[in-house]
């Protein structure tokens, strides 16, 4: 299977056709992961990445560039992969990709998480925010400020949670998502608690 995919990226390169030679690397790429080769995969979407950007598709240039980052979170190399998802960020701006920009901040926040640098990750979060509301997609909206939310509680950073989840559940109650509304006033029950304050943690539980 190896060698097919290889002889397809090969016939699409004869023919000078990058977008296909792109998607050709991209899907070896994938098949390296399922070999658990990550260095491999790593470089196929660099070298994926420049394809599309040859081929004057910048948006999946920094796709490509993304999954190399996503890799290296995996592997825990925090720091490259903030390398990989900054570049894709570039480019996803240069293509007036919002959408993707903010996808791609969410993938900075959870590696500056990974790395420790809580106040990082909260600033990419935020930057995503930025987006999202810009573009009225409350879904990830919401979702967003959860992470926000779950990163100062982690922090023990009690306020600062407790006016985020109170936006959240403020949004559960105009969207009329009674699942969502139930997470979001059990997430205040723990800040409540956390805050030591038992009759509204009690209150909030019941609800």
């Amino acid at each position: 299977r190896r060698n097919d995919a290889l002889k397809l990226w090969a016939a699409w390169r004869r023919l000078g056709d990058l977008p296909n030679e792109a998607v050709a690397l991209n899907n070896m790429a994938l098949a390296q992961l399922a070999l658990n080769a990550p260095d491999e995969a790593v470089t196929l979407y660099e070298q994926a990445s420049a394809a599309q950007a040859a081929a004057g598709d910048k948006s999946r240039a920094a796709a490509a560039l993304r999954d190399a980052g996503n890799v290296r979170y995996g592997q825990n190399r925090y720091t490259e992969a903030l390398s990989f998802h900054q570049r894709a960020l570039s480019l996803f701006a240069e293509a007036g990709d919002q959408n993707g920009q903010a996808q791609t901040l969410w993938k900075m926040a959870l590696a500056a998480g990974g790395a420790g640098d809580w106040e990082t990750e909260l600033s990419n979060y935020a930057a995503a925010l930025d987006i999202f509301r810009a573009l009225g997609d409350t879904t990830n909206e919401r979702t967003t400020l959860s992470l926000m939310a779950t990163v100062y509680q982690f922090r023990g950073k009690w306020l600062d949670a407790l006016a985020i989840w109170q936006q959240v559940r403020a949004m559960d109650q105009r969207s009329g998502r009674r699942d969502d509304e139930a997470l979001s006033t059990y997430s205040l029950a723990l800040i409540y608690d956390g805050l030591g304050q038992t009759t509204r943690a009690r209150e909030a539980y019941q609800q």
